[in-house]
């Protein structure tokens, strides 16, 4: 084999990785485009969640709310609220330290007290 016939397979083999390693590049770009878009359209979901579940919890923290208020027929409902669910979510759980509860003595009715315990 002459030195002419090695070096013509060398450069041929060279152009042909050359081709491929240029695919791979474009290949590798379009992949990272999809991902860069699949990031975007999950962090859109994130935020869509957890507006979604903020408002939901607010809401339901209000109705919670609202049903003590008309049980108890008071306006204490955020208190009553805490003292039966400590550690909950609500408006009245985030001002409250968790594991708080109001001791039976201090609580009105028997029907309370039951529920106090």
């Amino acid at each position: 084999m002459s030195q002419y016939t090695i070096l013509g397979k060398i450069e041929k083999a060279h152009a042909h990785l050359c081709q491929r390693l240029d695919g791979l590049r474009a290949h590798v770009t379009i992949v990272e485009q999809k991902l860069v878009q699949r990031q975007e359209k999950i962090r859109g979901s994130l935020q869509f969640l957890r507006k979604d579940y903020s408002e939901r919890s607010e809401t339901l923290a209000q109705s919670i709310n609202l049903l003590f208020a008309q049980q108890f027929n008071d306006d204490k409902a955020p208190v009553r609220y805490q003292q039966y669910f400590p550690g909950s979510l609500g408006p009245a759980a985030r001002a409250t330290p968790v594991g708080v509860r109001a001791q039976p003595a201090a609580l009105g009715t028997a029907n309370e007290r039951a529920l106090a315990h």
